[in-house]
């Protein structure tokens, strides 16, 4: 009898998750630097955050608004994989409002004639020392290092968990880059198997800015400007608008209904058989 067995699990590009809220405000994205996908491989997840006006359709009406993030969670589901944690430096304490302080490296001279070649150090902003390494030059002039404080913006709450958001102020940029949090081993590697991440915020983590008065068309739009104008209702209104929006777009959450989903991606691996190896048995 033939039997074909697949030799390798490869990345299945051809799944298209939902289109996000506005990729401007929030999008993530999954990958894998690994070559062999077969006996497991390392994810990483980035995560990108801004502030930009939208559209929001409530049915009979639209509504025009500016949104930006104080605070977001990710959560990812294993699918016929089971996952391990990579401990990372940022996972070795709790502060979170802990700086990373870098001493970027500088050549420098000093009025002595000593050529200076500074280190990179990492540690508490109140740490000293800059790790330098002397040399003898034949040349003088002024030294100094610079530091470049990068903050640490997020933290673990569970295995499958992230919250991004533990410093004030708004989520902007890059606040998760690349990060490689997980070994990922496929239960049979035989089947399609994956991870799915998916970014959510609740209604305390989002800010609506500004509302455009004039996005408010007939009646029904002037009933719910009326709403939406009053300070005490204005956030909760807005939000119950935002999930109807999103689960309009196939951004929904079941088992969450009260977080609001603006972005999903998954990651999903599959048997090669293109390039399967044929034995007897």
């Amino acid at each position: 009898m033939n039997e074909t067995s697949p030799t390798e699990l490869i990345v299945d590009d051809t799944i298209e998750p939902p289109t996000p809220l506005d990729p401007a405000i929030a999008s993530l994205y999954l990958k894998t630097r690994s070559n062999r996908l077969t006996e497991g491989y390392d994810l990483s997840v980035s995560t990108f955050f801004g502030s930009e006006r939208v559209q929001l359709v409530g049915g009979d009406f639209s509504v025009n608004v500016e949104i930006s993030i104080d605070r977001a969670q990710v959560d990812l589901d294993f699918v016929r994989c089971r996952p391990s944690l990579i401990e990372s430096d940022d996972d070795q304490t709790s502060d979170e409002r802990r700086i990373k302080q870098r001493l970027i490296a500088k050549r420098h001279h000093t009025g002595r004639g000593k050529f200076l070649l500074s280190g990179t150090a990492t540690g508490n902003p109140e740490a000293s020392g800059s790790g330098e390494v002397v040399l003898e030059s034949g040349r003088s002039t002024a030294s100094d290092t610079s530091v470049e404080p990068t903050r640490v913006n997020w933290k673990r709450i569970g295995p499958k968990t992230i919250i991004i958001g533990t410093v004030v102020g708004d989520l902007e940029g890059m606040e998760l880059d690349d990060f490689v949090g997980w070994r990922v081993i496929p239960d049979n590697p035989t089947e399609t198997s994956g991870v799915v991440a998916i970014l959510s915020v609740r209604e305390d983590w989002i800010n609506f800015i500004k509302v455009q008065s004039d996005s408010f068309v007939g009646k029904i739009g002037q009933k719910a400007k009326s709403l939406f104008e009053t300070n005490d209702k204005k956030r909760q209104q807005l939000f119950a608008l935002l999930l109807r929006h999103l689960s309009a777009k196939g951004l929904s959450r079941p088992s969450n209904p009260h977080q609001a989903v603006l972005a999903v991606h998954p990651f999903v691996v599959k048997p090669d058989f293109n390039h399967a190896t044929t034995s007897l048995a």
